[in-house]
């Protein structure tokens, strides 16, 4: 077992911290990470409040929550557009993904976003919540094939890093 389970042990540790928190809508909610993210993504970092400078303040105030651990955190959801909007800029994804995945928060990734699925509510909400593709028979399209495999070991490596920092693990 060794290293193998390091992974499961932190995860279930940080499951365990989650649940045993007092749930209200100042500590689960995760649009304070949402709002921030999207609007730095169109900013330079000019200005104290502007860019990243932006999404650093936000966490200026960690000291205001009993757990900041256990906040949510999310670049899109069903209720939001698509953190690409109408785009497809894989390396502002890329930074996006990374930070949300490293940050001391709960990271939610919403389905889709792996493979830069794309949708602005103003279209529709089912423009946002198109099927993810693939996964039946007779789609015309497949997400899951082999070809994505690099993006599922990133993906599971960055996860790795975020939970155990300096260990070796055999996924």
């Amino acid at each position: 077992m060794g290293n193998r389970t390091c992974i499961y042990s932190l995860l279930a540790k940080r499951f365990q911290t989650f649940s045993t928190t007092q749930f209200t809508p100042e500590n689960c909610n995760g649009f304070q990470f949402y709002d921030k993210i999207n609007q730095a993504k169109n900013e330079e970092s000019t200005e104290d409040w502007k860019g990243l400078n932006r999404i650093y303040n936000n966490f200026v105030y960690d000291y205001l929550y009993p757990n900041p651990s256990s906040v949510m955190a999310f670049l899109d959801n069903h209720d939001t557009n698509r953190f690409l909007e109408d785009g497809n800029d894989i390396a502002e994804l890329k930074q996006a993904v990374t930070l949300l995945l490293t940050i001391p928060r709960i990271p939610q990734l919403y389905y889709g976003t792996e493979i830069m699925m794309n949708g602005r509510k103003n279209v529709s909400d089912g423009y946002v919540r198109k099927d993810f593709p693939g996964g039946w028979a007779g789609d015309a399209q497949n997400a899951f094939t082999k070809k994505d495999e690099l993006l599922f070991k990133m993906k599971y490596s960055i996860i790795s890093l975020n939970f155990c920092i300096g260990e070796k693990i055999m996924l």
